[in-house]
């Protein structure tokens, strides 16, 4: 039972979260409106997102009567997400904020080493400079757009018709 009403609040968590992104900034009654979520519970689940730090009360709605309710917005500066994109000539790395926003872009040549460990370590490099000054805690992961086929549950790329000689590289181990 336990495990159920953990399960139904990570669910109504990640539906606040998500209508809050989707519609931010937005007040607590507009969430219940919304989300078909009980006011009680949506103040509970935003007083956790809040303290998680991953939304923030900015502003207030413009009402003409009763008080005016705070906004809240996701806190896009909390965690960041690395996208990853290569072929045979280049890695393109963008770092991501969680309001979607491209902070920094990467861009960098293979060059004319083909080999696996040489691509390898040439994308392992581009990622990592672009997360300089953010600490690790704050990266939530890498997504990577592979040119070949993939094996996504064992995190490896088994083969590339881009690339010489590209077959079951564990890209999942970057």
């Amino acid at each position: 039972m336990l495990k159920t009403i953990r399960k139904k609040t990570k669910e109504k968590e990640s539906l606040v979260l998500s209508t809050i992104r989707e519609n931010q900034p937005i007040s607590r009654t507009k969430l219940k409106g919304l989300t078909g979520i009980r006011l009680a519970t949506i103040t509970d689940v935003v007083k956790r997102l809040k303290q998680d730090g991953l939304i923030i009360e900015q502003g207030r709605e413009e009402s003409l009567r009763g008080r005016k309710q705070s906004l809240l917005r996701i806190n896009g500066e909390r965690y960041f997400a690395l996208g990853l994109e290569f072929d045979a000539e280049k890695i393109i790395v963008l770092l991501i904020n969680l309001n979607s926003q491209i902070k920094k872009i990467g861009k960098t040549e293979i060059g004319e080493d083909k080999r696996e460990e040489s691509i390898t370590e040439r994308i392992a490099s581009a990622a990592s400079s672009l997360c300089e000054g953010i600490p690790r805690e704050k990266l939530l992961g890498l997504g990577i757009a592979d040119p070949g086929v993939v094996d996504s549950e064992k995190g490896i790329s088994l083969f590339s018709s881009l690339i010489p000689n590209w077959e079951n590289v564990p890209l999942g181990r970057i």
